[in-house]
Order: structure tokens, then C-alpha cells, then sequence
């Protein structure tokens, strides 16, 4: 029968030159200063004549946004957010970080979810709250990463930037400010190498990657970055450096290690990537059920079904809710011929599948071949 093989799916994925695209954008939200090192002026510090009716309303936004999120539709958030920032007394750098992530929203395949209108509406706030508050360091930031998304946006818009090469330059310009006001360097510099990216000047963004690193080298994002980047450059020695060095940085980075060991699994170099998680898990103080997954995983692509069945029943034994590891376990018992263990855990991954899940009917006639067996 022929299987699918989802870990394998999942690392193409993280192969596909779209997928990346579209993930950049998604990854400069993680580029968000944290409160305590925090240089605008907290919302904390309202002025004494600040009324309770102001107060109240601002109290009432907040809950509006926070606790219906789900409920909510984009174009919704995206207005309360507005009246949330006009009622501010004081800037509240989170509220745009917020209105980023809306103009910034895209599905699985790119597309942007919020109107096009609105996305270039944001620009005007972004603009207002920086002429207002000029030393802001997460504004700057913030306009930084609006324009690396209008930069990738999936259709094209006439924007009050210009063409991409004007939009990143006053972006450049934009983290320049932010640095000189107190931000990150490691989210500038790693800013910075994305947006190089996305114009295939690739020295300049290996370059700013390895600027990140050095500012902080527990900055694990630059560490991919770098490795994406020299992957597509066609250098997998010089890649797996980029894994390699994190790692060592970075001993307990469950993420560097799974990457750097499905790429030797890539490379069918199957001892080192069994070597780089196993190491992982020596020194891991909490093993996430992932990390078991993929080292039963490596186990089953050298052959080792009997370790790779056992990795697999611990995976589960963690979180009986992992699917992926029922599909893999279900698996290694058919090519062991293991037919009744086959079953029940088919039968297990059926019952726990969602009702219209794609791959129902896949494990149906799975079932079926494995009882012709027994």
C-alpha cells in the first residue's frame, strides 16, 4: 500500500520557496519588543485628570478586542482598534502592533485576508502615531515591518511608498530610527536580512543575519534565516553551519536541532541526524512530544523499526492526541507485519481524526488492505 508520509510532506514545505515568502511576513511579528524593555511611555502612567468615563471606555475596547477575538471579523478588530487608539491618553505601542498583525494577516496560500483598502488606510495611523511620538522605537519598528508587507503583498496595490526598492529604502531608514532610539538590534538586523532577501540581494542579508546573531545568540529566527538562505543559495555545507553554530549557542533550541536533523534525513545521511537529536534529547531539561516524533522518525528511515515503533509509543504515551504518530506507528507494524497491532491503531487514528478530515477515507482503505491480513 502505498502510505503518506506526513513528516515528509512537512519538510518539503519548509523547502518551497512560497512557503517561505509567505512566511516571512508572517515572522517579522516576531520582531516585538517586550513591555520591560519597553522605551515609549507606558500606558500605565495616565495623568490624574484622565476621567473614569474615559477610563471605562478604554476598559471596554480592550475587552472587545481581547475576549471576542474569535468572534470578531478582521474588518471589525481592525475599527474598534482605532477608536481603542483614539481614546488612548498615551501611546500603547501594543495597540499597533496589533493593527500590524491585521494588515499583515494572510491565509494559508498567501492571499491577504484584510481588504485592500484597509491595508493602506494603516499606513495614515502608523504615520500619525510616529509624527506624535518621533522617538518611539516600536513605532518605528512597526512602520519598518508595514512596509516590508506591503513589500510582499500578494496583489499589487499603488501605495504612497512607491515601487519596492522606495519602500525598502524607507524601510532601512525606518529600522535605522529604531535602532537609534533603543530597539533590538538582533529584530532590526534580522528585519533588515528579510527584506534584503526579498530582493535577491543575498550577500546583504547573510550579512545583516550575522549581525543578528552576534547582537543576541540566542536570536534563534537569524539562525534559520541564515540556513534558508543558503540552502536556496545551493550551500548545504555552509547551511548546516548556520544549524550547527545556533546549536551549540543554543544546546536546549528544540527547533535548530529538528531542522539541521531532517536536513542530513534530506541528505539520507540518516546516522548524523539520528546523532543531532539524540544529543538534543541528552540535554533537553523538558523533551517536547515533537522531538520524540522525529527521532522515531529518523530511527524508521534507517531502517531501525523495532526503536522507531518504541519512540513512536512513547511520542503518544506524551500526548495521545498526536495523530501523526498513529499514522507512522500504524506503519512500521504493517511492514513488520504486525497486523493486529496495525489494526488497533488504525482504528484508534480513525476515531480520533475530525469528522470531514481529508484523509478519512485514506485510512478506511488502510483498514481494509490489514484486514484481508489478518
Amino acid at each position: 500500500m502505498e502510505t503518506i508520509d506526513f513528516k515528509y510532506i512537512c519538510t518539503m514545505l519548509k523547502k518551497n520557496p512560497f512557503i517561505f515568502l509567505f512566511m516571512a511576513a508572517m515572522l517579522v511579528l516576531s520582531c516585538k519588543s517586550s513591555p520591560e524593555v519597553e522605551n515609549d511611555k507606558r500606558i500605565d502612567d495616565v495623568p490624574n485628570d484622565t476621567s473614569h468615563s474615559a477610563d471605562n471606555t478604554v476598559n471596554d475596547l480592550e475587552l472587545k478586542i481581547s475576549e471576542s477575538q474569535d468572534r470578531l471579523d478582521l474588518e471589525t478588530k481592525y475599527f474598534l482598534l482605532l477608536e481603542l487608539i483614539a481614546e488612548r491618553s498615551n501611546l500603547h505601542a501594543e495597540d499597533f502592533h496589533q493593527l500590524l498583525g491585521l494588515t499583515l494577516a494572510r491565509d494559508y496560500t498567501g492571499a491577504n485576508q484584510l481588504s485592500d483598502d484597509l491595508i493602506l488606510d494603516a499606513a495614515r495611523h502608523f504615520e500619525k502615531a510616529l509624527r506624535e511620538n518621533p522617538s518611539s522605537d516600536s513605532l518605528h519598528m512597526i512602520m519598518a515591518q508595514y512596509l516590508f508587507g506591503l513589500m510582499t503583498l500578494s496583489t499589487d496595490l499603488s501605495t504612497p511608498y512607491g515601487d519596492v526598492q522606495t519602500m525598502s529604502d524607507r524601510g532601512m531608514e525606518s529600522i535605522n530610527n529604531a535602532l537609534s532610539y533603543g530597539a533590538n538590534p538582533a529584530e532590526c538586523y534580522y528585519l533588515k536580512g528579510k527584506m534584503y532577501r526579498y530582493q535577491n540581494n543575498f550577500l546583504d542579508a547573510m550579512e545583516a543575519f550575522r549581525e543578528s546573531v552576534n547582537s543576541d545568540p540566542s536570536f534563534i529566527i537569524a539562525y534559520e534565516a541564515g540556513f534558508n538562505v543558503s540552502t536556496e543559495l545551493g550551500y548545504p555545507d555552509q547551511a548546516k553551519s548556520w544549524l550547527a553554530e545556533g546549536i551549540e549557542r543554543n544546546p536546549s533550541s528544540y527547533e535548530l536541532s529538528s531542522i539541521l536533523g531532517h536536513q542530513y534525513a534530506s541528505e539520507q545521511d540518516y546516522s548524523r541526524a539520528l546523532d543531532v537529536m539524540s544529543t538534543y534529547l541528552d540535554k533537553a531539561a523538558s523533551i517536547p512530544k515533537e522531538a520524540i516524533f522525529d527521532l522515531g522518525y529518523f530511527f524508521e528511515k534507517d531502517n531501525q523499526r523495532t526503536k522507531a515503533i518504541e519512540q513512536y509509543k512513547l511520542a503518544i504515551a506524551q500526548d495521545s492526541t498526536f495523530l501523526d504518530v498513529y499514522y507512522r506507528l500504524g506503519t512500521m507494524y504493517m511492514e513488520s507485519s504486525q497486523w493486529n497491532d496495525a489494526y488497533e491503531t488504525f482504528s484508534e487514528l480513525l476515531k480520533r481524526l475530525p469528522l470531514n478530515h481529508s484523509y478519512q477515507e485514506v485510512i478506511r482503505k488502510t483498514l481494509e488492505t490489514i484486514e484481508r491480513e489478518l
